[in-house]
């Protein structure tokens, strides 16, 4: 049932990934939007339990999201006003997702499919650092729905609100995943 919640959750980010993906966009909004795609479409394959870490697949997407997550650490270093927050977002995402890729074996246990695993087992380091990626990608999330309330209406408001849907999707689905893991 749950994979099912997550796959609904993701397809709806993956789509407002596309939308912006192909609508225009200035300063670089296609590589977040890039970015928000691929991330969503390897989390539905890790609701699912596919491809297993430590594959040729699971190798790929470390490679493929650690060099996007390299991308938003140059964003996020450049000077105030050019867009920080939301990079630093995007990187968030972008790590937890390295983090969830290289650690699920510990977190899962060798039954990652049937989500059943020992938590006595995993090492409470990598159980800390779980919980403080699920605490900043809620944090995230609720941040995404206070700043959509707050803004004016915009004239492209469909397209607005499909941002804002993608977004705390994107962040609160990751997070509800880890909480899964623990």
């Amino acid at each position: 049932m749950m994979a099912l919640v997550f796959t609904a959750a993701f397809a709806v980010a993956g789509l407002s990934s596309m939308v912006r993906l192909f609508r225009p966009v200035a300063g670089g909004g296609r590589i977040a939007a890039f970015s928000h795609l691929l991330t969503s479409i390897a989390m539905i394959g890790m609701a699912w339990g596919w491809p297993g870490p430590g594959t040729s697949v699971g190798i790929v997407q470390l490679a493929v999201f650690g060099l996007l997550a390299a991308v938003f650490v140059l964003r996020v270093l450049r000077p105030v006003g050019h867009g920080r927050g939301a990079s630093a977002n995007h990187l968030l995402d972008l790590v937890a997702m390295v983090w969830m890729l290289g650690a699920v074996p510990w977190l899962m246990g060798a039954d990652h499919a049937s989500h059943s695993h020992d938590l006595a087992a995993v090492p409470v380091w990598m159980q800390v650092v779980t919980l403080a990626f699920l605490v900043l990608l809620g944090n995230a999330a609720l941040a995404s729905v206070v700043e959509e309330h707050r803004s004016s209406p915009d004239p492209a408001g469909a397209v607005s609100r499909l941002d804002a849907a993608g977004r705390v999707l994107m962040s609160g689905g990751m997070a509800g995943m880890l909480l899964t893991m623990l």
